[in-house]
């Protein structure tokens, strides 16, 4: 108990302890509801789109020619286009989750 007091005093907020009840079990159900949402598989593939686009951006970084260059820059537009893309598409499904 001593312990969550110093963290309380530290952080400025309660920790709750864990428990397991009713509420829990059916947050754990509609979490699993949030799988089967097609929003939330579209922006999470957004999400993926993003990150590949940002790794093969990063790729072209190290070969140092003005070729690379160029194709790094632009690989990096289409990551800021892809990400704006994915933040838009989260924020909806969480608005149709809350309840819109």
């Amino acid at each position: 108990m001593g312990v969550v007091k110093n963290l309380t005093a530290l952080f400025g907020f309660a920790f709750a302890a864990p428990s397991t009840t009713s509420a829990d079990i059916s947050d754990v159900q509609r979490g699993s509801l949030m799988f089967s949402d097609p929003i939330f598989l579209v922006a999470a593939a957004a999400c993926l789109v993003v990150v590949i686009i940002l790794a093969i951006g990063i790729s072209h970084f190290g070969k140092g020619d003005l070729e690379s260059a160029k194709k790094s820059n632009k690989y990096m537009q289409y990551r800021i286009a892809a990400q704006f893309i994915a933040v838009v598409l989260i924020l909806f499904f969480l608005w149709i989750r809350s309840g819109g």
